[in-house]
């Protein structure tokens, strides 16, 4: 028997494409567009667009598959194979039987593929959003700056021309961009660790993962065989 310390699959909020409500500067609170006026008061929002979903290509036990993935589907893919192959024990980690470590390690590879594909249609898409989304703001507040240039001009003496407001607006335009669309690339990591002896004689381990394991459906006869016998000992090495 293994425990599994940590299964580190990507969660919210830091490995996903985030759609943040970001404040806007003074300079930008004055707009006509009714299309932003809706996604602005005092703050703005990312388009709809970031949250996906991203059609990818997925490999699976049955062979290749394709998906629209998304935040929903990377939690459930997490959640199935923790579900499958780990057994959560309070205070001590996730439990996964030796038997079952190459069958997880094998998940975990192909998780691990999927979510390349996932990350690489994300960041291919953001790069689209965020383009539109920058010349959206641009279009709409070029107009605004022409009848009332940014203080910042007049302060520094620089004339409000067409190619100065434009060359302003477009850098704290990408800067509210940048905050507003981010995505970290997901990580996945595994850790192994080997039960303690102490723990496997220790019924505040025994009962709880007896119990978890006939919630999950493993049959009685393999978890009386498992504890009667030294498979509940610690294995060798860390993995």
């Amino acid at each position: 028997m293994w425990v599994c310390d940590k299964i580190r699959l990507p969660h919210a909020p830091a490995s996903f494409p985030k759609s943040r409500h970001v404040q806007l500067p003074p300079d930008l609170l004055d707009i006509t567009d009714e299309n932003l006026k809706k996604r602005i008061s005092g703050r703005i929002r990312a388009p709809d667009q970031v949250s996906g979903p991203f059609k990818i290509t997925v490999d699976t036990a049955k062979g290749e598959e394709v998906i629209e993935a998304d935040e929903k589907w990377l939690r459930a893919e997490r959640k199935r194979i923790e579900d499958t192959f780990t057994f959560p024990i309070p205070h001590i980690g996730r439990v996964v039987l030796h038997i079952e470590r190459e069958a997880l390690e094998a998940e975990i590879k192909r998780f691990r593929k999927n979510l390349k594909a996932y990350h690489d249609a994300v960041v291919a898409s953001l790069k689209t959003v965020k383009a539109d989304y920058e010349e959206t703001l641009i279009k709409g507040y070029l107009p605004r700056w022409r009848e009332r240039p940014p203080a910042s001009f007049q302060q520094y003496g620089l004339l409000p021309t067409d190619e100065n407001l434009e060359k302003q607006l477009r850098a704290v335009v990408q800067d509210l961009s940048n905050e507003a669309i981010s995505f970290e690339k997901p990580q996945v990591r595994v850790i192994y660790k080997n039960v303690a002896p102490e723990s496997v004689r220790d019924p505040k381990f025994l009962e709880p993962l007896k119990e978890i394991m006939k919630r999950r459906g493993v049959p009685i006869a393999i978890i009386e065989g498992l504890f009667a016998s030294g498979d509940a000992a610690p294995a060798k090495g860390s993995g």
